[in-house]
């Protein structure tokens, strides 16, 4: 079977249709340093949640292979550095959450697909007595969201179709 990082992205958009749910698909060509690719993502999720644009509730679904330049000894990945940059855009911000996973269900040197965030984690991370920013600075994304229990992990899929990241938005 051949399939694309579009096809899941198309899947997910119909899967949320049937719920009910808007979905907004971004790109499939998601590319960039992921820590700039997770704030970018970020701005877009916060002109939703508080301008209704370009959409008022729902999913934002995008996909791709940013990358992670590796200057720490650290371990994390894409979807970690990727929702790292996006938590600390959104810090202290209700209604906007994002899961980013590698749909081979390994991402970086981590047994992790990926993770969840939100306005709220990098608080939680602090409280734990974590500091996000160095954590980002040595590459050492997986840690915080292992002690948050946001990490996600699902065991190898046998199946890459890149990073899939979804942002819902509870409305303005």
């Amino acid at each position: 079977m051949i399939a694309s990082n579009m096809d899941v992205l198309t899947d997910l958009a119909n899967y949320a249709k049937s719920l009910g749910m808007e979905s907004l698909i971004l790109t499939s060509r998601m590319d960039g340093e992921a820590r700039e690719v997770g704030r970018y993502l970020a701005s877009i999720a916060l002109e939703a949640r508080f301008r209704g644009v370009p959409i008022r509730r729902g999913l934002i679904l995008s996909g791709g292979e940013p990358t992670v330049t590796v200057v720490g000894n650290g371990r994390g990945g894409r979807t970690t550095e990727m929702c790292m940059g996006f938590a600390l855009s959104v810090r202290g911000v209700d209604g906007v959450s994002m899961i980013s996973m590698a749909t081979d269900g390994i991402d970086g040197n981590m047994d992790a697909a990926g993770c969840v965030t939100d306005g709220h984690l990098i608080d939680e991370a602090i409280k734990l007595g974590i500091d996000p920013v160095n954590e980002l600075r040595n590459n050492n994304t997986a840690f915080v969201f292992e002690r948050t229990n946001t990490i996600i992990r699902t065991g190898w899929t046998g199946s890459n179709l890149n990073i899939v990241t979804a942002i819902y938005v509870s409305g303005y």
